[in-house]
């Protein structure tokens, strides 16, 4: 879901909407990565303000998909949120929130009927997703997410704090069974990390504004298993200086050091900045302390 929104944010900030984001429109590579396509009805954002997207009115996309008030002629970039809503809502239900046998009837129940509880399909589902899920598709485009750079930090949040979630649960499975203790402490320890010093850029570094700079961090592998190069580097929270995922450059043996590197950019405004990385294994569960990039822009 992640790298989705990461190109709807770069769709976005050229200034081009989609308005067909669904299942069908998301392909998988051979590698695993997530790729959107079908850009055949994507508009340019009018800049110029009081514009709306189409001439016509006439609604255009895929019922089940779109947003109220996109069934109108009106898309704007809360329009794509919520359409990648609607795919997070599925992915994590099973169900589309709205189905009917006619668009026309798709349509009123997306504009008058409430969203039904995911946690009615999935009862164990935490609170924190469902919170998101319900913001995502709200009806009114201003009570969504205000940018695709919002709803992707805060699925980046959820994706750590998922890995707080089963070790919740492994805990509560070592009430039932001895067994079940010593996979969960196994696990624990499989993957681990040591910070060990930040090799350029250190915490509190003066830079000038819009300058490209390399933050390198030394880390240690800790844990007892290896990582591969399926393992990355990915953003948290906190500032975005203009760094996508990145893939470890070789595999790291338990006991061995690494330094890792990642190519940003001090924002253009002056300012203290700070921005928090998680590095992820090959099934994006998060571990070890966050890595930090601490900036000040003069």
């Amino acid at each position: 879901m992640l790298p989705i929104t990461w190109a709807l944010e770069y769709a976005h900030g050229t200034n081009i909407i989609h308005r067909d984001v669904k299942p069908s429109n998301i392909l998988i590579t051979e590698s695993g990565d997530s790729m959107l396509t079908d850009f055949g009805i994507a508009k340019i954002l009018d800049i110029e303000e009081g514009q709306t997207l189409t001439n016509t009115g006439v609604g255009v996309g895929t019922p089940e998909y779109m947003a109220p008030e996109q069934w109108l002629g009106h898309a704007t970039i809360q329009s794509d949120i919520y359409s990648i809503g609607i795919v997070f809502f599925e992915t994590i239900t099973g169900h589309k929130p709205y189905t009917a046998d006619t668009p026309a009837a798709v349509l009123l129940k997306q504009n008058n009927d409430p969203l039904p509880s995911p946690s009615k399909f999935v009862p164990d589902l935490p609170k924190a997703v469902e919170k998101v899920l319900f913001k995502a598709l709200a009806k009114r485009p201003e009570d969504r997410y205000q940018g695709m750079a919002d709803f992707a930090k805060v699925l980046e949040g959820l994706l750590l704090d998922s890995a707080a979630f089963d070790a919740t649960k492994a805990t509560s499975h070592q009430k039932v069974s001895n067994t079940a203790t010593s996979q969960a402490n196994v696990s624990t320890q499989c993957n681990d990390l040591t910070f060990i010093k930040d090799a350029t850029i250190p915490d509190g570094t003066i830079l000038q504004a819009g300058q490209s700079f390399i933050k390198t961090w030394e880390i240690k592998n800790t844990g007892s298993c290896s990582w591969t190069t399926a393992y990355r580097l990915l953003f948290s929270y906190g500032d975005r200086m203009g760094s996508t995922p990145i893939n470890l450059p070789v595999e790291v043996e338990s006991g061995d050091t690494i330094d890792i590197s990642i190519q940003l950019k001090a924002p253009n405004k002056t300012g203290d900045y700070t921005g928090i990385y998680a590095v992820v294994d090959e099934k994006n569960v998060p571990f070890g302390p966050l890595l930090s990039v601490v900036i000040v822009v003069k």
